[in-house]
C-alpha cells in the first residue's frame, strides 16, 4: 500500500485554517440543539392543540343533543383543523380516536376516566376533567435526570475530546462506552414503554 501524499497548497491551506475541532464540534452542537428546540416546539403546539380540542369535545358532549347537532355542523364547516381524527401525536392513556369521536359517544355511553357519563357532567365536572388533562401533560414535558452511567460516559467523551483537541480520533473508545449506555438506556424505556 502506497502512502496517501497531498499537496502542500492543500496541507498550509489546513494549517492556515482558524477553525478547529472544537468550534466545529461547537457549531454543530448548536445546530442540534436549534433543531431540537424547534421540534420540542412543534410537539407543544400540538399537544396544547390536541389539549384545546378535548376541551372542545368534553364541553360540547356535555351539552345536551339537540344543542350539539347544529354546533357540530358550524364547527366543521368553519374549522376543520379542530378535527381529532388529523394525524397528532398520540394520546396518552387508553382510548382511540374514533371511541373518542362524536359519532361513537351519539350512540353509546361516553365516559370519562373517573367513569361519569359525560352527558351528565357539569361545567365543574369539565373544569376538574381539563385540570386533570393538563397535569398529565405537565407531567409528560418534565425533563428527568440522566442516568449516572450515562453522565459518567458523557463527561468522559468530554474530559477525552478536551484532552485531545487536536486529535478527536482518539477517544474512539470513550465514544463505544457512550453509546453503549445510551443504548441501554433506550432499551430501559422501550421495555417501560412496551412491557
Amino acid at each position: 500500500a502506497t502512502p496517501v501524499q497531498f499537496s502542500q497548497e492543500f496541507v498550509e491551506s489546513l494549517q492556515a485554517s482558524s477553525e478547529t475541532d472544537s468550534s466545529r464540534a461547537q457549531t454543530i452542537e448548536l445546530h442540534i440543539q436549534n433543531r431540537i428546540a424547534a421540534e420540542l416546539e412543534r410537539i407543544r403546539a400540538r399537544e396544547t392543540q390536541t389539549l384545546a380540542d378535548l376541551e372542545k369535545r368534553i364541553a360540547d358532549q356535555s351539552s345536551p343533543v339537540s344543542q350539539k347537532q347544529p354546533a357540530a355542523e358550524n364547527s366543521s364547516s368553519q374549522e376543520p383543523s379542530l378535527s381529532l381524527d388529523a394525524p397528532r401525536v398520540p394520546f396518552a392513556g387508553p382510548g382511540s380516536a374514533a371511541e373518542l369521536s362524536p359519532q361513537s359517544s351519539v350512540d353509546s355511553t361516553a365516559t370519562t376516566a373517573n367513569g361519569t357519563p359525560i352527558h351528565e357532567l357539569s361545567s365543574m365536572q369539565v373544569q376538574q376533567e381539563i385540570s386533570a388533562l393538563s397535569a398529565k401533560l405537565a407531567e409528560r414535558r418534565k425533563v428527568r435526570e440522566l442516568d449516572e452511567g450515562v453522565e459518567k460516559a458523557r463527561d468522559a467523551v468530554v474530559r477525552c475530546l478536551r484532552g485531545n483537541e487536536k486529535r478527536p480520533l482518539d477517544c474512539w473508545r470513550e465514544v463505544e462506552v457512550f453509546k453503549r449506555e445510551v443504548g441501554r438506556l433506550e432499551r430501559m424505556w422501550v421495555e417501560k414503554i412496551v412491557g
